[in-house]
């Protein structure tokens, strides 16, 4: 169940202070129903989510990457040496919360940069600034 509380923090996350003070006052005098309630919700839901996205692609549009590609992208069979186990420790260890570095090494063309962009996409969607030097 949908409480006004949950829509509220909604409204003053997305900052709409005006439908933030009128929900709330219609709250208080008892003139919303459950139903419409649930309807407000699905709206704004909608919004957040759509912000959410905007925030997570215009962190990648910062980072600068020469190219966008994924983990999902790499073909691990390609270069056995490197697992893909690993790689996906590497961004899920928060390294990049403790300001660590990641240094890969190799002949040309074995993935060194489609690595780096994937890591530094995976972090960038985080909400985490990244930026991509060649």
């Amino acid at each position: 169940m949908i409480t006004i509380n949950d829509v509220l923090e909604k409204l003053k996350y997305l900052k709409l202070n005006s439908a933030y003070n009128h929900l709330k006052e219609l709250n208080l005098a008892s003139e919303i129903s459950q139903e419409e309630l649930n309807g407000i919700n699905k709206v704004i839901s909608n919004e957040v989510e759509a912000k959410e996205q905007n925030n997570r692609l215009y962190n990648v549009k910062v980072a600068a990457f020469p190219f966008v590609k994924t983990i999902e992208d790499y073909d691990f069979r390609f270069q056995p040496s490197i697992k893909e186990e690993n790689i996906k420790n590497i961004i899920n260890s928060g390294f990049y919360e403790e300001a660590s570095n990641i240094l890969f090494i190799g002949n040309p063309g074995t993935g060194k940069t489609h690595l780096s962009i994937a890591i530094g996409y995976e972090v960038a969607i985080k909400r985490n600034s990244v930026y991509f030097i060649n």
